[in-house]
C-alpha cells in the first residue's frame, strides 16, 4: 500500500518506501485508493485505509466488527453485488477528486468575467466607484450624443 501511495512502484529508483514524505506529496492518497481484501491477514491495511475512510470490500467478519465499508461474493461479473458496489466506490473517489480540484482551481483563479444579460446595466463599475459616475476611459452619455 505504502509503495502505491509514495509512488514507489512508479520511481523505485527515486523512492523507498520507508522514505518520509509529506501527505501532499504522494502520488495516490490512501483515500483513492479501494483494497479488496480476503481475509484476517488485511487487518493492517483495513487499520490504514479506515483511517482515511478509503473504500474497502470483501470481508465478512470484518465488516460485522465495522472494519471495512462494504463487502460482497468474489464474483465481479457485471452487474453483480460487488461489481455494482466497487463501481460506485471508484465514482465516489473520481467525484470528490474532481470537485476538490474544481473548488482549489476557483480558489487560486477566481471568478472569470461574465457576459452582461440583456435588461443588466453595460456601466462597468468597480466596487469603490459611484455606479452614477461613468467608468474610467468611458464618455458620459451627455457628451457622447453631444
Amino acid at each position: 500500500m505504502f509503495e502505491i501511495n509514495k509512488g514507489v512502484n512508479k520511481y523505485p529508483d527515486e523512492i523507498t518506501v520507508s522514505a518520509p514524505m509529506a501527505p501532499d506529496d504522494r502520488r495516490i492518497p490512501f483515500d483513492n485508493m479501494v483494497y479488496i481484501a480476503d481475509g484476517p491477514s488485511d487487518v493492517p491495511v483495513f487499520s490504514i485505509l479506515t483511517s482515511t475512510e478509503a473504500a474497502l470490500c470483501q470481508v465478512k467478519t470484518l465488516a460485522q466488527q465495522g472494519r471495512v465499508q462494504g463487502y460482497g461474493p468474489a464474483d465481479y461479473s457485471e452487474g453483480t453485488h460487488t461489481d455494482m458496489w466497487l463501481r460506485s466506490a471508484v465514482e465516489d473517489i473520481a467525484l470528490r477528486i474532481v470537485h476538490g480540484r474544481e473548488e482549489a482551481l476557483g480558489d487560486r483563479v477566481g471568478r472569470p468575467p461574465r457576459h452582461i444579460l440583456e435588461g443588466q446595466s453595460a456601466t462597468a463599475t468597480r466596487p469603490s466607484e459611484d455606479p452614477s459616475e461613468p467608468a474610467e476611459g468611458t464618455t458620459p452619455p451627455d457628451e457622447a450624443s453631444a
